[in-house]
């Protein structure tokens, strides 16, 4: 039933029901990911889209012949259209890029935002150091509140542009958590804050992430600022992304590692520990931590 909090799961559970018995499984660690137990074909499934990965076209026809018994089932080979993202395949050169054209357009048409008087390319502000000062404080927002309507815009705003920030663009995603631990009680600060935000969507409206094909070797590099969020906490943040090896010169500078390709990152996390740390090897060490974490499902 549509609306019905728990229509997802059951359509989920039906489906998964109607297929393990033909050996289509989901994987046990990562959620959405399913593979067939005697080829090598994969895929994920969100709601009702798939995407298969396949070698050998009669592994599909199969999984086409079992879904179309239970199920009313459309059919796209070229794979340039899942869940919302544009994937442009360039199979001579080994790569694919991932875009949502049109998606800010439509976005900044919605909430009646104008193009900027001038460009706007940085999608937070930042806060100005203090030269010569041996100490780091919070910063405390004493701007007055906004009504109930104007929050209830910025909640618009971060629910619409999370998704696309996530999906492709993960430059707005420090700007978006932040300004989400602020929705709650907004001031005039947070509403300049989405104004900054919107102007920086209205001056890089297509974001483009291109992924090579490689070896698949995780590499993952972290990063944190110290107090840089409201009530003294931190952020931590990172990019994990699949590369090769790196090529070995004949003779490297003394004590300094090749680098790998770069390649597109297949999740960035940021986000705002609850912690209150001590200081700024403390912070660089908890994001080691929680990206640890973030990589551990990745590598199995």
């Amino acid at each position: 039933m549509y609306g019905l909090p728990q229509a997802g799961k059951l359509a989920n559970d039906r489906l998964r029901n109607f297929l393990e018995p033909f050996g289509y499984v989901p994987c046990p660690v990562t959620p959405g990911l399913w593979k067939h137990l005697h080829s090598d074909l994969m895929f994920t499934l969100v709601v009702d889209d798939f995407v298969v990965r396949y070698t050998n076209k009669q592994d599909v026809d199969d999984l086409i012949a079992v879904i179309t018994k239970e199920y009313k089932c459309s059919q796209d080979w070229s794979g340039n259209r899942y869940i919302g993202l544009t994937l442009n395949w360039n199979y001579e050169r080994h790569y694919v890029d991932v875009s949502m054209p049109g998606y800010i357009a439509r976005a900044l048409q919605r909430f009646v935002h104008p193009a900027p008087d001038r460009p706007e390319h940085a999608p937070h502000s930042w806060t100005a150091p203090t030269y010569g000062s041996r100490q780091q404080f919070a910063t405390v927002d004493t701007s007055p509140t906004v009504d109930a309507k104007s929050t209830t815009r910025i909640q618009e705003v971060l629910g619409t542009l999370l998704y696309y920030a996530r999906a492709v663009d993960c430059t707005m995603i420090p700007a978006i958590g932040t300004i989400a631990t602020q929705q709650a009680s907004a001031t005039t600060s947070t509403m300049k804050a989405i104004t900054q935000l919107l102007n920086y969507c209205a001056t890089h409206p297509d974001a483009v992430v291109r992924y090579y094909s490689s070896d698949m070797v995780l590499y993952i590099e972290s990063d944190a600022s110290y107090l840089s969020e409201s009530k003294a906490r931190s952020r931590a943040a990172g990019y994990h992304y699949l590369s090769s090896n790196p090529p070995m010169p004949d003779q490297p500078p003394a004590a300094t590692d090749p680098l790998p390709p770069m390649n597109g990152a297949i999740i960035g996390p940021c986000k705002i520990m609850r912690e209150v740390l001590s200081s700024a090897s403390e912070a660089e060490l908890a994001a080691l931590f929680y990206n640890g974490k973030e990589g551990t499902p990745l590598r199995i």
